[in-house]
């Protein structure tokens, strides 16, 4: 579907900061995952441009794999599989800090 990617990006994933070297899962659950520099960046760059919903979730959605690509395909890579774990294991500590600060049920985050 056009955009599930982007919107995975726009909602909460900490997968971001795993592509990033040196980040840890603390560092993404810290820092406002709604507030990713890419997508605040695309919502500045968009503002004001009359894109339909569809055509700003596609422009997001190429912006991102352009950005991303490389790092992206080495994380779905099946003869990577150690890449794999770290990566669920990143999430998987990202997303507890995450809920442990949560202040109500409603706010607590799930993957993708």
């Amino acid at each position: 579907m056009p955009g599930s990617f982007a919107l995975c990006l726009s909602k909460k994933p900490p997968w971001q900061f795993f592509l990033r070297p040196g980040s840890t899962p603390e560092y993404a659950a810290e820092h406002n995952i709604y507030g990713h520099k890419l997508l605040t960046k695309y919502r500045q760059d968009t503002e004001g441009k009359g894109y339909s919903s569809a055509e700003w979730a596609i422009r997001l959605e190429a912006m991102i794999w352009e950005h991303y690509a490389p790092r992206i395909f080495e994380l779905f890579d099946l003869r990577r599989p150690k890449l794999w774990e770290e990566y669920r294991a990143f999430l998987k500590e990202a997303y507890r800090i995450m809920n442990e600060n949560s202040r109500h049920p409603r706010e607590r985050l799930l993957p993708c």
